[in-house]
């Protein structure tokens, strides 16, 4: 069975774009950077945002006048720094806050990066985690039964145990939202970011077509929680 690579698309900003893209099509839309942004308060420092991605949060937090910064792995990515988050290249207690948003399940050691992200934040700081329940557009991942996408299991919203070695208290908030998405395209861009085998890929948009063409839309249940740890 062909696994998905847990860093595929992570060279380029267009694949991450593609999967990020999908929640446009999210019912009654939860913002996680609004959301973060609320939980984070006023951080007595700057915030870094570890495993920046797309770099959405730093671009939310500086709006709202807060002094962020954003590290990532992939040079295609970081928006300040290139950094491994199992050994950050930042100062203990340098940071008011941290973020590790979806991408936690990416890295080689999770403990070793959730240490890494109590190290930098000063006490009383705060350190936002997000990820996704296990039945997360399982819908989705259920038209590829020839496909494990096992990577996201590594870190989900019952895997709160490894934050629990590192803080004294660790508090989920949890969103349910359903995705109707009524045309083909983006779930085409989606399978495309994904690295799938192109056989499967195709078949995957051909699944992708008849569900539509059977309902009206494809309909999957994005189930994503953002941890607060302290």
């Amino acid at each position: 069975m062909p696994t998905v690579s847990d860093m595929t698309g992570y060279v380029s900003r267009q694949p991450l774009g593609a999967r990020v893209s999908l929640y446009d099509f999210q019912v009654d839309r939860v913002d996680l950077a609004g959301e973060a942004l609320r939980l984070l308060g006023t951080p007595a420092g700057p915030v870094l945002d570890v495993g920046c991605g797309l770099g959405q949060y730093v671009d939310r937090l500086t709006a709202a006048g807060l002094t962020a910064f954003g590290l990532d792995e992939s040079a295609a990515m970081a928006r300040h720094v290139r950094g491994d988050a199992g050994a950050l290249p930042v100062a203990d207690g340098a940071c008011g806050a941290a973020l590790a948003m979806h991408m936690l399940y990416h890295v080689a050691d999770l403990a070793a990066a959730v240490r890494e992200l109590r190290r930098v934040v000063r006490p009383g700081g705060v350190v936002l985690a997000s990820t996704n329940d296990l039945d997360d557009k399982s819908s989705l991942y259920a038209l590829f039964e020839e496909v494990d996408f096992g990577i996201a299991a590594r870190f989900t919203l019952a895997d709160d145990a490894v934050l629990r070695e590192s803080f004294d208290e660790v508090v989920l908030h949890r969103w349910v939202r359903e995705i109707v998405v009524p045309v083909p395209e983006p779930l085409d861009a989606y399978l495309a970011s994904v690295g799938l085998p192109r056989e499967i890929e195709q078949l995957g948009r051909q699944r992708v077509r008849a569900a539509i063409e059977a309902s009206g839309a494809f309909r999957t249940t994005s189930v994503v929680g953002i941890f607060a740890c302290r």
